[in-house]
């Protein structure tokens, strides 16, 4: 196993070989620079060949930019992968190269929450629409 920029070459591998993955990718290279504003971060994780597999553990940390639901000023919002799994079979790589590329963007995506708000839940323009919430019993 050979690693470059989110790109795996399965080379000369033999069973259960592992390969530390550590990277600076920039989001604009993941093609996510709406939510993830021009920022470098860096990948670090392993790859294994178990099997007819090729198994990616892998861990990132960077800041999403979300506009809050209440004030809609934008902020910033931690975003992390710890150890996130991606598995492919061997086979069904088109070549000899695994890109695992649009794996991070989607585990990246599917981090982001669907309704954020500022200062860490706490928006200050929250008492402005409280009468319109429903209060809790």
């Amino acid at each position: 196993i050979y690693t470059e920029k989110l790109k795996i070459y399965l080379r000369h591998f033999s069973f259960k070989e592992t390969e530390e993955l550590k990277e600076i990718v920039s989001s604009a290279e993941m093609n996510i620079p709406e939510v993830f504003p021009l920022q470098e971060f860096e990948v670090r994780g392993q790859a294994t060949v178990a099997g007819n597999f090729l198994i990616l553990h892998i861990s990132t940390q960077l800041n999403a930019q979300l506009e809050c639901c209440i004030c809609t000023q934008t902020s910033s919002f931690p975003i992390s992968l710890n150890n996130y799994c991606i598995s492919t079979e061997l086979e069904k790589c088109d070549s000899t190269i695994f890109y695992f590329g649009k794996e991070l963007q989607d585990a990246l995506l599917l981090e982001i929450p669907i309704a954020f708000e500022c200062n860490q839940g706490n928006c200050p323009e929250r008492k402005l629409i409280q009468k319109y919430l429903k209060s809790n019993p």
